[in-house]
């Protein structure tokens, strides 16, 4: 694993299933800080056992997400496109 960066890139996965796991598990191995967006206490439990810092929020609940963190880059995958998106260049490899 990379040692720790004083100022690590912060990033957020906005909807952890297979595909945004994935991402975080990859930024978390590469030293940045990552939050991901569940709706599922249970969800954010499993996610905070593998590092990543769970927020329970609905992106369709305006009221859940007034309070998100600054970010540098995030990630998020629409579910009725096959195109990934995020708010900057892809991880790297």
């Amino acid at each position: 694993m990379t040692p720790p960066v004083s100022n690590p890139p912060r990033r957020l996965v906005v909807g952890c299933g297979y595909l945004g796991t994935r991402v975080a598990t990859q930024w978390l191995g590469a030293g940045s800080r990552v939050w991901a967006l569940t709706r599922s206490p249970a969800r954010a439990r499993e996610l905070a056992a593998l590092g990543i810092e769970p927020l329970v929020a609905d992106v369709t609940q305006p009221d859940t997400i007034r309070n998100l963190p600054e970010v540098d880059t995030a990630f998020w995958r629409d579910r009725k496109s096959t195109r990934l998106n995020s708010s900057h260049e892809w991880i790297s490899r």
